[in-house]
């Protein structure tokens, strides 16, 4: 009486119906950008290390203090404006920066200022719009009477020397 029950249809006639066509690609485009939202986030909003350099060296934080013994010792001012959450910053501090000659040279000829722009509210933003920083790491180098000599960003240790040891005129 009743006939024999429909089959089902094949695997690949299921695959082209209408109703699932391109359903799984959406869905795979959606989740990928659900994980690469994610994880930008992540390591955006992470806190990163702290920049350690700063404790363990000569490097002031303080400005005006800075400036002052800068003018009292007559060293010459060394600004590094730099951030926690900068990946170059901390690729300069950790291969740079901590490296016994970069370290000895930079503290025996220079007052070393660190202007941290990890918080966005800080007052040290007021610092990097007035001397224009647009990219970080950038160091700044002042002569005894505070007029700007030369500035750079992240160079490799010898050619960071070469730039320190020529008062800023060369990079190689």
């Amino acid at each position: 009486m009743y006939g024999a029950a429909p089959e089902p249809p094949a695997e690949h006639e299921a695959a082209e119906s209408p109703g699932r066509r391109g359903h799984g690609g959406a869905t795979r485009y959606i989740v990928a950008a659900i994980v690469i939202v994610a994880a930008l986030a992540y390591f955006m909003y992470r806190p990163g290390p702290t920049l350690s350099f700063a404790e363990d060296a000569a490097w002031s934080k303080s400005w005006n203090d800075s400036v002052r013994l800068s003018q009292s010792t007559r060293k010459p001012a060394l600004v590094l404006y730099t951030a926690d959450w900068c990946p170059a910053c901390r690729w300069f501090e950790s291969n740079v920066l901590v490296r016994g000659d970069v370290r000895g040279y930079m503290e025996s000829r220079y007052t070393p200022i660190m202007v941290d722009l990890t918080k966005p509210d800080s007052p040290n933003q007021a610092f990097a719009r007035q001397y224009k920083i647009d990219v970080i790491p950038t160091l700044i180098l002042y002569n005894a009477e505070g007029r700007e000599l030369s500035r750079t960003n992240v160079l490799p240790p010898e050619q960071l020397l070469a730039w320190l040891r020529s008062d800023g005129r060369k990079t190689q």
